[in-house]
């Protein structure tokens, strides 16, 4: 009966945060060492509204299962320590490896945590260390997804019953070329350890905090998630550290190979690129196709197309004059996006 239970709740779950673009977690904090310290952090998300009342709610790892007790309640957006005192049972979490669960008082999984486990985020975190924890932190921005972007990281001083802090960060600017700010653009941090994001503020000025300890990737993204470029280096983070970078675009130099594969369709994209230039498309069946060129800033400059077309070779070229420089071509089929960048010339 329990099994049907968890079932149901999965689904109920899934439909929830499926019809809501939050990441619905309980799960907070979770501290393994000292044995004498181990405990879970709960925090009440605005997903679940006012007060709740952890009687019968559960913890379960791969020891066995810890009933709250009776009395417990979770004030909103308030926070409440799981530990041995406050809970009958067995309350054991394995400081090399486990998977931490918490279910409601019907039995339905609320949240699971696996650790350690990679890449780090929504699920997967890292195993705490000897006197920390693993932190959640929660991003107020959305990066190239719909939902929240989390990620787990390693506090080495664990703040139980308040709100997390001690993570790692890389802030900076992004500037053209021509060393001007830009504004509106994601900056993703991406790596085994996690995937966070910032946005670039009136001056170019972005922040990504909420970092673990690790490598990290760079990319750069529109508004409307296009790719226009990337920091050329890997960053490496320690525990709580902070670093700044500058970061222009875009990066890299003209692509040497014309000839890419799109959905199994053969593109032919000349670079550099002339006012009379054309894009060729060999398809090998009906697809949906999109071409479009945005500038180095991510604004949208023209729509070259925007039909379905059939199977064989189609060309595409410019329909307005555009000045010389660096633009970025996109474009999608029924089930791929290319962003190439391309230098315009006379």
């Amino acid at each position: 009966m329990k099994t049907i239970k968890v079932v149901l709740g999965l689904l109920l779950y899934i439909t929830f945060i499926w019809s809501n673009p939050v990441f619905v977690s309980f799960i907070n904090e979770i501290q393994t060492l000292p044995l004498s310290e181990q405990r879970i952090e709960i925090h009440n998300t605005p997903a679940f509204g006012g007060s709740t009342d952890l009687s019968g709610y559960w913890i379960k790892t791969r020891a066995g299962i810890a009933n709250i007790n009776p009395g417990i309640v979770l004030q909103y957006n308030g926070f409440v320590t799981i530990d041995s005192t406050n809970t009958t049972g067995i309350f054991y979490i394995n400081p090399d490896a486990d998977t931490v669960e918490i279910y409601t008082n019907y039995d339905w999984l609320i949240q699971s945590v696996i650790f350690p486990g990679q890449p780090v985020g929504w699920n997967k975190a890292p195993a705490p260390p000897y006197g920390g924890s693993i932190s959640l932190y929660r991003s107020p921005y959305y990066s190239n997804m719909y939902w929240d972007r989390i990620n787990w990281y390693i506090d080495s001083t664990p703040t139980f019953n308040a709100t997390n802090d001690n993570w790692s960060s890389i802030s900076g600017s992004v500037y053209n070329l021509q060393g001007q700010p830009i504004a509106g653009l994601f900056i993703e941090a991406k790596g085994l350890d996690g995937v966070m994001c910032g946005l670039s503020d009136s001056i170019g000025h972005f922040h990504i905090p909420g970092l673990g300890f690790g490598k990290y990737w760079l990319t750069v993204w529109t508004h409307n998630n296009v790719l226009i470029g990337n920091y050329p280096d890997s960053v490496y983070l320690g525990y709580s550290e902070h670093i700044s970078i500058t970061i222009y675009l875009p990066y890299g130099g003209i692509e040497q190979n014309p000839n890419v594969t799109l959905d199994n369709s053969s593109v032919l994209i000349p670079n550099p690129f002339r006012q009379n230039s054309l894009i060729s498309l060999a398809l090998p069946y009906a697809n949906t196709v999109s071409v479009r060129i945005y500038d180095s800033k991510g604004s949208l400059v023209t729509r070259l197309l925007e039909q379905k077309l059939g199977a064989g070779r189609h060309q595409v070229g410019l329909n307005k004059r555009l000045m010389p420089g660096v633009y970025f071509l996109d474009i999608k089929t029924d089930h791929e996006t290319l962003t190439k960048k391309l230098i315009l010339i006379n």
